[in-house]
């Protein structure tokens, strides 16, 4: 059995496939922000194919984070 709190409802034109696609993406800059560089406010990061899929996220989440990011 799964926690409610860890369900995620799909709109009705997201199929599993695409969900878990991005949910993967998702994973991938996360853990590319806090594990292999625990990126912080103040912090200078070069993101290349920043107009990828997971460049485009890990962009958004390090500039949340305070991180000023310089995209190719």
């Amino acid at each position: 059995l799964i926690d409610a709190e860890r369900l995620v409802r799909l709109p009705d034109d997201i199929g599993f496939d695409q969900a878990a696609g991005m949910m993967l993406q998702g994973m991938t800059a996360r853990m590319l922000l806090r594990s292999v560089f625990p990126v912080a406010a103040g912090d200078c990061i070069l993101v290349p194919a920043a107009a990828g899929r997971v460049g485009l996220i890990l962009c958004q989440l390090a500039n949340a984070l305070g991180a000023t990011v310089i995209g190719t």
